[in-house]
């Protein structure tokens, strides 16, 4: 029996990395500040769905180290910039310092979205990071990239395979 239930629980935990696994890339860039390189961001999701319509994969590939309270601290910046409720902000940025660690050159921040469910963070495609299950607060921290607002217009065009 213990080992049916072992199996049922692997099959489902491996279900939502297939479902991530599978969605075509949609687009990729850089973002540099002041001419470094700071990060290549990747986007997979389903071409043409209505953006938070259907799960999201955002890969943030760091090119330099970075420590996570400056990770979590510019995102509270990023989402003020984008004109996010500062209620929301103030709601959840704790939990941004909690999750957010510190970074090396090569490590991989990914951040999976679900219609629904949230978003799950994770460091280098294996440790979990956290989950935000606010939808609200989900869709405005990847409005940082993602959004109409955002402070890369350009990378963001390049993320959603507008512009290559």
């Amino acid at each position: 029996m213990r080992i049916c239930l072992l199996i049922m629980l692997l099959s489902f935990a491996t279900q939502g990395e297939v479902k991530f696994k599978e969605l075509p890339k949609l687009g990729s860039g850089k973002y540099t500040f002041l001419f470094m390189d700071i990060y290549k961001a990747t986007l997979w999701g389903v071409k043409g769905s209505e953006l938070y319509s259907a799960p999201l994969r955002l890969e943030l590939e760091y090119q330099r180290d970075f420590d996570g309270e400056d990770i979590a601290k510019q995102s509270v910046k990023e989402m003020n910039k984008a004109k996010v409720d500062p209620k929301i902000i103030k709601k959840f940025s704790g939990k941004m310092y909690e999750i957010f660690p510190n970074v090396k050159d090569g490590d991989k921040i990914v951040a999976d979205y679900t219609p629904g469910e949230g978003v799950v963070f994770y460091l280098n495609s294996k440790t979990k990071l956290g989950v935000f299950k606010d939808l609200d607060f989900s869709r405005h921290f990847l409005n940082i990239w993602l959004g109409e607002n955002t402070s890369d217009p350009e990378l963001r065009d390049k993320l959603l395979g507008d512009k290559q």
